[in-house]
């Protein structure tokens, strides 16, 4: 069993229908039922399933009792899902979760519901819908990794099991359940048994992002999709729950979404456009109120589409915990839910209210103001951002409960209050991190603590914050202290980094490796760049060679090209006695190491140079285009300029001459078009070869946004490509 609210694992007493956690005393069914009004009934089921395990099902009275308690405020889901128990509907699902005629059964089972048991319809479908989102106890989206093989890529579980086949050309990590695949310049989604849930007909879809670490590709359920320039939305299976009409469109949050139809509005989660679409600009909800714009000016309205506010502002921040930033001629303000302005439009910025506060600014010194209005800290404090030491100091100031401030060119701390927790000494200062913070007095650093005492001396030269329990410092040669301020590692390197998984970069004699918490060389220092490692591999650099090494050291891709190794697509371009190839990311040679030109790859094939002749080859190394050009480019758009015999043209992939061989020249295609010249004239030909701009002109350039220049008689004329676009319907 798992608390949910300190993460303490345990084995449970049998026969107890309520537990404490043993750790931290909190009651299971408690914990469980924070916040259950704002969880659907299948998620409230899985985190029940989760702390007290499947075996949970077989207790009917105890997991009666459970649901009656975590559903107490739903009375009519209460009621089905106790009939469920009763009907033994759970323990039936959960016994052929992995049959083959899963499917099957489920509709038998839903069946014996409607028919048997004699529910409705629909409640026979919701119970067996929220089940099975309840027992999907299926591995964690993190399980799952994208791996390559010739150029093209699969899922493995945590099993070492490819649930799917090396297809896709491009893929997402797993997120809520899915992860998207793209093949053929088309997007789709797959589930975790593999299964094309979504199918892959897509121009584009979104990934709706808390973070820049973590893909939520399905906000609020739906995601965006384009297909044939136009947006609209789809659920996990697929379905088209809002129609792609839009010529733009924006994430669902608080369960309304940004569309453009020339104008900007609202719709929800069933496509009703909530808010009319008659908007030059908006931003999404927060706190049930949206900025938007019309005529260059700001307002708010709310989820049903009435204005709060005139709009009036030049400007204005999205609603944080109850006030909105506004702007009017040049100065800033707030404003309450009722439109209300809390204070004086005076200021000369502002920044969102975070822990009750928020950062304003008025004749170059700032302070603090509460959700009254009321100036708080005094706006005596001097603007500080010389060095940027500190995350969004402005938006989110109060890093771990402190601030740093700024007066007459020196730094201190204060709290939330007003209180200087630290005297405002310091020549620089840094945000805490792990309760102590990097301090410089005098050309010497050291560390505060949150009660503003130099826990750790002012004595090195440099420093850096806590990471990990250690951080690094410098006295003549860099080491790391612990948050007693002993030096548990020698200061004996020339450079040090922050540790990171245990591990941390250190430097000696201008050479890079790697230590643990306790010292240790756990990667020798012998490599000539720093050491980054990536999903547990590292690119290093030894004897002016290149490899990569794993966390332990051992070469996973031997340390003998000549270039730097980077992947795409699950290969990498090598070189090795001045001849290029390919590897894949266990270090086998896919193409041959041979070549004697770098090899540009594109569109699943390779153009190569042997023996001073061009051609192409495919992901196993098999000439598909004989090697006999005396110049070539990459495929693009399935056509590749080459040139033969002092005459050029363009091929296909299959080495046919799509536009034949007899220019005197030509150039690559540029806005679906390209310059040719034949007996010392030039023009434009398009993808199909046709001429569409004769070939009688002296000179003619590019095109770039379908506008292009030719010269006649010492002359330059415009002409409009865009006119022969309709040539390219082929």
């Amino acid at each position: 069993m798992k608390c949910t609210n300190c993460q303490g694992e345990w084995i449970p007493p049998q026969n107890v229908s309520l537990s404490k956690c043993p750790f931290c005393q909190t009651d299971i069914i408690q914990a469980l039922n924070t916040k259950t009004a704002d969880l659907t009934p299948e998620v409230i089921l899985r985190n029940m399933l989760t702390v007290y395990g499947m075996e949970l099902l077989q207790n009917e009275q105890r997991l009666s009792a459970m649901i009656a308690d975590l559903l107490a405020h739903d009375k009519k889901t209460k009621k089905l899902l106790l009939f469920s128990v009763k009907e033994k509907v759970p323990q039936q699902m959960a016994a052929f979760a992995e049959s083959d005629q899963r499917e099957l059964k489920l509709q038998a089972l839903q069946h014996h519901l409607h028919e048997d048991a004699f529910l409705h319809e629909d409640a026979a479908r919701q119970i067996i819908n929220i089940w099975d989102l309840a027992l999907e106890l299926e591995e964690p989206d993190e399980s799952f990794e994208i791996v390559w093989k010739l150029g093209y890529c699969g899922f493995r579980n945590s099993k070492g099991k490819m649930i799917t086949p090396f297809k896709y050309e491009v893929a997402g990590k797993f997120s809520n359940g899915l992860a998207w695949v793209e093949l053929n310049e088309k997007f789709g989604f797959i589930d975790k048994s593999g299964k094309e849930v979504v199918q892959l007909k897509y121009d584009r879809f979104e990934l709706f992002s808390h973070d820049k670490d973590e893909d939520h590709q399905f906000s609020e359920g739906l995601t965006i999709v384009k297909l044939n320039f136009k947006y609209g939305y789809i659920d996990k299976k697929g379905i088209e729950i809002i129609q792609l009409k839009y010529s733009n469109a924006g994430s669902f949050k608080e369960g309304l979404a940004t569309v453009k139809q020339l104008k900007w509005g609202f719709v929800d989660k069933y496509g009703k456009e909530v808010i009319p679409l008659i908007y030059d600009n908006i931003n999404t909800f927060n706190e049930n109120f949206a900025p938007v714009c019309f005529d260059n000016k700001w307002g708010f309205v709310n989820n049903i589409g009435k204005k709060i506010s005139l709009l009036i502002y030049d400007e204005v921040f999205s609603f944080s915990e109850g006030l909105a930033g506004v702007k009017l001629n040049t100065k800033w303000g707030f404003i309450d839910k009722n439109g209300v302005e809390i204070t004086t439009i005076k200021y000369d910025n502002v920044y969102g209210f975070s822990n009750g506060l928020s950062y304003v600014e008025m004749n170059e010194k700032f302070g603090f103001i509460d959700k009254y209005g009321q100036e708080v800290i005094s706006l005596k404090y001097d603007k500080y951002d010389r060095y940027n030491h500190f995350i969004n100091l402005y938006k989110y100031p109060f890093f771990e409960g402190l601030t740093i401030v700024a007066l007459n060119g020196k730094l201190g701390y204060i709290d939330k209050i007003g209180n200087e927790i630290s005297p405002l000494k310091y020549d620089e200062a840094y945000s805490f991190s792990e309760g102590l913070a990097v301090v410089k007095l005098n050309s010497k650093y050291g560390f505060l603590d949150k009660t503003g005492n130099e826990i750790i001396p002012l004595k090195y030269s440099n420093a850096g914050s806590f990471n990990e329990g250690l951080a690094t410092v410098k006295h003549l040669k860099w080491g790391f202290v612990d948050k007693y301020g002993k030096e548990v590692i020698p200061l004996k390197y020339d450079e040090a980094y922050s540790f990171s998984e245990g591990l941390a970069d250190v430097k000696l004699n201008f050479k890079y490796g790697c230590i643990d918490k306790k010292g240790i060389e756990i990667i020798s220092i012998k490599y000539e760049e720093r050491i980054n490692f990536n999903r547990g591999l590292a690119l290093v650099k030894l004897n002016s060679k290149y490899g990569y090494i794993d966390k332990t050291g051992i070469e996973i891709i031997p340390i003998k090209y000549e270039e730097r190794i980077n992947f795409n697509r699950g290969l990498a371009l090598v070189k090795l006695n001045s001849k290029y190839g390919y590897i894949d990311n266990a270090g086998i040679e896919i193409i041959p190491i041979k070549y004697e030109e770098e090899i540009k790859f594109d569109e699943d094939i390779f153009l190569v140079l042997l023996n001073d002749k061009y051609g192409f080859i495919d992901l196993t190394g098999k000439v598909i285009i004989p090697l006999k050009y005396d110049h070539a480019d990459p495929f693009c758009d399935g056509l590749a300029r080459v040139q033969l015999n002092d005459k050029w043209g363009f091929i296909d992939k299959t080495g046919n001459d799509k536009i034949p061989l007899k220019y005197d020249f030509a150039n690559s295609f540029n806005w679906d078009f390209a310059v040719v010249r034949l007996n010392g004239k030039k023009g434009f030909i398009n993808k199909r070869g046709d001429i569409v701009i004769p070939i009688i002109y002296e000179d003619a350039k590019d095109s770039e946004y379908y506008l292009a220049d030719v010269k006649l008689k010492g002359e330059w004329l415009s002409v409009d490509l865009g006119n022969y676009l309709d040539e390219l319907r082929f």
